[in-house]
């Protein structure tokens, strides 16, 4: 009897996580605007406190959702940005760099990518130009 509590306990402790959950690029849908996630260079991922989870298919569609639910921010736990130097991972969105700029050709054309180093955003605004953003200055773009 104890096995079958301690797991349930682990069961539960684990289906109530808030991390980040791997975004299956292809198959998954946008949260905002419905496409299906293709490109590992900008899949991104906001999750709730109680662990629901939206995934996007570009930082200005997670930015776009962030904004437009912005009353219910003190329920968004974290935030995860694919990162356009690294793809294939998530990293912090909120201490993420951003690169804004029109020669930054992302999936809705919103000519934004995020970088976990600034350095790598450095590098890339060397080939491309535009600004580079704080998580919080991104949010203001349009």
């Amino acid at each position: 009897m104890k096995n079958i509590i301690k797991s349930a306990s682990i069961f539960l402790l684990l289906s109530c996580s808030t991390g980040s959950q791997p975004i299956n690029y292809g198959k998954d849908n946008c949260d905002f605007c419905k496409m299906t996630i293709m490109d590992q260079k900008f899949g991104t991922e906001i999750v709730t406190k109680k662990g629901k989870i939206y995934k996007f298919d570009s930082d200005e569609c997670m930015r776009n959702f962030y904004n437009k639910n912005i009353s219910e921010i003190v329920t968004f736990e974290y935030i995860y940005v694919a990162d356009y130097a690294n793809p294939g991972g998530l990293s912090n969105g909120k201490l993420a760099f951003y690169l804004h700029g029109p020669k930054v050709k992302s999936p809705m054309g919103g000519n934004l990518a995020a970088f976990s180093k600034k350095v790598d955003a450095e590098d890339f605004q060397k080939k491309l130009g535009g600004e580079i953003l704080t998580f919080d200055q991104m949010l203001l773009t349009e």
